[in-house]
């Protein structure tokens, strides 16, 4: 079975790539099939997001993953017109 680690680590590619396609001309079936996706994938990020707190045998201190997902959520900013209202300091 998939660590919540590596789950993370998946569906926030996937976020980040739908996110980069969304920029792209596409049409309107197409646009619609990608915020699907992409709404899938941000649930299955919240899902890894909440197993990689709630499982003490990770060894991850919460503060450290929470700077992890705030690292990843800058990089998503870094993506021209998606501003997510996450301030950098």
């Amino acid at each position: 079975m998939p660590t919540p680690d590596w789950r993370y680590e998946k569906s926030s590619s996937a976020v980040k790539a739908l996110c980069r396609v969304l920029l792209t001309e596409l049409g309107e079936n197409q646009r619609a099939d990608i915020q699907i996706a992409l709404h899938d994938s941000l649930k299955l990020l919240c899902d890894a997001i909440t197993a990689e707190c709630l499982v003490p045998e990770t060894g991850i201190e919460p503060a450290t993953f929470a700077l992890r997902v705030r690292y990843d959520a800058q990089q998503l900013q870094d993506i021209p017109s998606i501003h997510w209202g996450i301030s950098s300091s």
